[in-house]
């Protein structure tokens, strides 16, 4: 057995049984996470308190999987309940980060981009949730209203500023009291 089990799996529920492909892709993940957790801090390497180059490169994966797994398979990953701790607290780090906001891309895009480069997904995993995460991603669920919300459960876009500061500045805008910048209003 690996490290990560079905955490909605009812007793004689033979529906809610993970493949061994996810069950192996869910103990990829649990091993990189478990990486993160063994370092000082959020980032791959300890000698630094910034990312290094293994963390840019792997992010740009990390956050095609993430949109992947949730659009094909209905798998949430910065959900809690799968404990990924350390990858979360790295994805976290990152969006604080001005740069990375300034090219982080979104779900919607990548699952958009993925079968032209790749092939095409394949639906399948815990197929309530992918109906729901699908239908967000692509925004037939009726919750694309401008502006995006920056806290969305499925794909939070930043946890710092939502523009470069640069931007903000030029603009006029300041941050909230809590650091958001919901009362803007450009």
């Amino acid at each position: 057995g690996g490290m990560f089990s079905n955490p909605f799996k009812k007793d004689g529920a033979a529906k809610e049984e993970m493949s061994g492909a996810m069950i192996g892709f869910l103990d990829c993940i649990g091993k990189v996470d478990k990486a993160l957790q063994s370092t000082k801090g959020p980032w791959f390497f300890d000698e630094h308190d910034h990312p290094t180059m293994i963390d840019f490169v792997y992010v740009s994966h990390v956050e095609r999987m993430l949109a992947s797994a949730a659009h094909w398979k209905g798998l949430n990953l910065r959900d809690p309940k799968w404990k990924l701790k350390g990858l979360n607290a790295w994805l976290e780090a990152f969006e604080k980060r001005e740069a990375y906001v300034a090219f982080k891309s979104d779900y919607f895009t990548h699952v958009m981009d993925i079968p032209p480069q790749y092939g095409p997904g394949y639906d399948g995993g815990f197929e309530s949730d992918r109906e729901a995460f699908s239908k967000s991603i692509i925004g037939r669920d009726g919750s694309w209203h401008l502006p995006l919300p920056f806290d969305d459960p499925l794909q939070p876009l930043y946890k710092g500023p939502p523009l470069p500061l640069c931007v903000l500045e030029s603009m006029e805008l300041t941050a909230d009291a809590d650091g958001t910048y919901e009362s803007a209003d450009p």
